[in-house]
């Protein structure tokens, strides 16, 4: 019987496999590996756009999500005249003002 800090079940041990995960990554890796050509193939079909949009979908199953990174600080005053630029300038007055503060 269940009791005041008893356990129902004990489950998997932390970092074990689930073994039914396994079997199901493994099914469909094996689906995928036979069928690389043909994805090829269904890919060269689709529209540039839709292409791109497939492409990426597929690539979050083989890279990494990256985490959002927070920074810590502030600007200093090349920054904001660079961020100034930036948002207000054409290209050449923008790298004029990178090459200006790269000895910094």
């Amino acid at each position: 019987m269940y009791g005041k800090g008893g356990q129902i079940s004990t489950g998997r041990k932390p970092g074990s496999i689930n073994r039914a995960n396994k079997v199901v990554k493994s099914a469909i890796a094996e689906i995928v590996a036979d069928n690389v050509q043909q994805i090829r193939i269904d890919l060269m079909e689709l529209d540039p756009k839709d292409r791109v949009n497939a492409l990426i979908q597929l690539s979050k199953f083989v890279i990494p999500t990256m985490k959002a990174v927070e920074v810590e600080g502030s600007l200093n005053d090349h920054s904001s005249t660079i961020i100034d630029a930036i948002m207000n300038s054409d290209e050449n007055t923008i790298k004029d003002h990178i090459n200006a503060n790269t000895d910094d």
